[in-house]
């Protein structure tokens, strides 16, 4: 159950509780430093906000920045960050504007406030549905500043739109494009697609559930034929340079290390795919 939002806190702690692996939650809401049962999947939320947001006005020129998130914790924390480096960073934060239901209807009112109090950018701690509505009302307005994907929203089915106005965000990629990406992985994953899924489209959605699904599955290899919660984990902590063949670096484990992925990239939207801007980054 790898559902991202608040409830991986729940679960985590649940899960801690009873002591049931829970692996790879779609979230970097929870942190497995010393929890043997939890196994955790992305680069940081702080390191990547401390990444993005230096990078904004250094390399982008981008200092009148403003931000629409979710009100719970994953958009809230992202507020927080975008204000607290501010004076750092050497820009200002115009503005920021709450959504407060997952499928809003129109946020037009929301973009304008921020385009009226002059932001050349938008940050978008958002999900998928908020932030098609956002793009709509981008569109809409005819909005000219650049929008700013962050955490696993930077995935091209959920921002781009008929007309263009998704061109030129920016944001910090987890994995390569999965649809034209030549490594061995993301072709392995898109033949594994073809054959399951059909015509479904690809997605790092999808990919991020095959490629950790392939790490599960090596654990449970070296676990043997009669596996338990205990040996399970043990297995998995005996993972090391553990190869995604491009879908993300080496991954290893260790007793005192269940993280799988510290580094993603740079990119930004032309002709509506995601680019690379940059090799693999670790956020500090």
């Amino acid at each position: 159950m790898n559902w991202g939002g608040p409830v991986v806190i729940r679960l985590a702690e649940y899960a801690a509780q009873q002591k049931v692996p829970y692996l790879f939650p779609h979230s970097a809401l929870v942190e497995s430093t010393g929890r043997r049962y939890l196994f955790t999947s992305f680069p940081t939320y702080a390191g990547e906000a401390r990444l993005m947001f230096r990078y904004l006005p250094e390399q982008r020129g981008l200092r009148r920045i403003g931000i629409v998130h979710d009100e719970n914790v994953y958009g809230q924390n992202f507020r927080k960050w975008l204000e607290e480096l501010a004076g750092r960073n050497g820009y200002t934060m115009v503005g920021n504007a709450s959504v407060t239901t997952r499928d809003p209807k129109d946020l037009t009112a929301e973009l304008r406030s921020l385009r009226d109090k002059g932001a050349d950018a938008v940050v978008m701690a958002l999900y998928p549905a908020q932030a098609k509505v956002l793009m709509q009302a981008k569109q809409s307005l005819g909005y000219l500043g650049r929008m700013v994907s962050v955490g696993p929203l930077t995935d091209e089915e959920y921002l781009v739109l008929p007309g263009g106005a998704a061109e030129g965000t920016l944001g910090f990629c987890y994995y390569p494009d999965p649809n034209y990406d030549p490594s061995l992985g993301i072709q392995l994953y898109r033949a594994t697609m073809r054959r399951l899924a059909g015509d479904k489209p690809m997605n790092r959605y999808s990919l991020y559930g095959y490629v950790f699904g392939r790490l599960i599955l090596e654990g449970l290899h070296r676990a043997g034929p009669n596996p338990t919660r205990e040996n399970f984990i043990d297995a998995m902590e005996t993972i090391r340079d553990w190869d995604p063949q491009g879908i993300m670096p080496k991954v290893s484990f260790s007793p005192a290390n269940h993280h799988a992925q510290f580094a993603g990239f740079l990119c930004e939207l032309k002709s509506g795919r995601f680019e690379a801007l940059s090799s693999w980054v670790t956020p500090e």
